[in-house]
């Protein structure tokens, strides 16, 4: 069956098939985790990588050494180009709540909570921009006031020079920041009640939702966003995800074939973005990028030995280097690096003059987005 696209208004909902394009070899594996205990998450654009030994101690690796960083139990979640890091640490094992941190110049300054008891000590970290912005979630108001028990109800803030200020909220106290862009634009998700969520965009003029650019009814989070202001996402229906990217006022819904689940994972300054497809605990799992309008598996354009699959990417910086997992037929799972063959082209930074969704999020030019886009838009611009 070949894919269609549904257009209302601003709303462009593409259907992806499962073999979106088939290419030469375009990536190398330069790097090979040497145990199964050590994953890694994030990679700067100096090729420093961050991730977690045997699950528990945060390290980070640079040409090829490792260290860890931090004594406790911890985690790196951002990591900017600087070398500066943030994520979460428990210094306390009989109290499972976790303390947000960045990290400057061996220097570590702990995230506070807005919440005031010992058990709301809960915070974290989900991005750094280059300008030391952080932008992470901890525990806000207090809805669950069962003595052993407590909830303390996700609040997105924005951290820089060692203050802290909240994101604000879309009526109900209940937000979560996923991603900063180096103009300080932040995309998450806020609670809007009925058990819904819906993806925000936050700037000068506060805190903003994107539900205009998306199908009514259905919960949405924005995770990522670039320099030119395109918005990575996803939609939850049925119990289903689905990535979207905003880009020229329009959305495109990413369903792979094959797969129940389609997750947005992490987009780069020159447009390319890397999706995982996954089919919740039956085992099927594969790992997506986006190059030049064309979606492709990883597996397809990756010169990995026979006998490994690319089961989940992680993370991919300005140069095209992606962070994945691969395994074996007997579960024997590597945190693996991509170099790709050729380098990404960047794409001009917006900055942010006049604090709007469509400013934002709406920038990219009319390329297609996934391959059945691609090959009915040849005629569209092109950045």
């Amino acid at each position: 069956m070949s894919p269609t696209i549904l257009k209302a208004g601003a709303l462009a909902i593409a259907l992806a098939a499962s073999s979106c394009a088939h290419a030469d070899i375009k990536y190398r594996v330069s790097a090979i985790a040497d145990s199964a205990d050590i994953s890694w998450n994030r990679i700067n654009n100096n090729g420093l990588i961050a991730g977690q030994f045997n699950y528990a101690r945060a390290i980070l690796v640079q040409n090829g050494q490792m260290t860890q960083p931090i004594d406790y139990i911890s985690t790196i979640d951002a990591l900017n180009d600087h070398g500066n890091y943030g994520g979460t640490y428990n210094i306390d094992l009989m109290n499972s709540s976790s303390t947000g941190y960045f990290a400057q110049g061996g220097q570590y300054t702990s995230i506070p909570s807005y919440a005031t008891t010992w058990r709301s000590d809960y915070g974290g970290v989900s991005a750094i921009n280059n300008n030391n912005q952080v932008v992470g979630t901890v525990a806000g108001r207090q809805v669950r006031f069962d003595a052993e028990h407590p909830y303390y109800a996700p609040r997105a803030y924005l951290w820089e020079n060692g203050q802290m200020r909240s994101l604000g909220n879309l009526g109900i106290d209940e937000t979560e920041a996923y991603d900063i862009n180096r103009y300080g634009v932040v995309v998450g998700r806020a609670a809007v009640g009925d058990m819904k969520n819906a993806a925000f965009l936050y700037a000068r003029n506060g805190m903003q939702s994107l539900a205009s650019y998306l199908p009514t009814g259905i919960s949405s989070s924005a995770t990522g966003i670039n320099d030119a202001g395109q918005i990575l996402g996803q939609l939850y229906s049925s119990g289903d995800e689905h990535a979207f990217l905003i880009a020229n006022g329009e959305t495109f819904l990413f369903d792979i074939d094959g797969f129940r689940n389609t997750k947005a994972v992490g987009i780069n300054n020159a447009g390319q973005f890397i999706l995982n497809g996954n089919n919740g605990w039956s085992g099927k799992a594969a790992a997506y990028v986006r190059l030049n309008g064309e979606l492709f598996d990883l597996n397809q354009i990756t010169g990995l030995d026979s006998g490994w699959s690319i089961r989940e990417s992680y993370d991919i910086n300005d140069k095209g280097q992606i962070l994945v997992q691969a395994c074996t037929a007997s579960f024997d799972c590597r945190s693996m690096l991509l170099d790709p063959l050729s380098a990404p082209v960047l794409l001009p930074g917006i900055p942010p003059a006049v604090p709007e969704p469509a400013t934002y999020g709406m920038l990219l030019a009319g390329l297609g987005i996934a391959c059945m886009l691609a090959r009915r838009q040849r005629h569209a611009s092109q950045i």
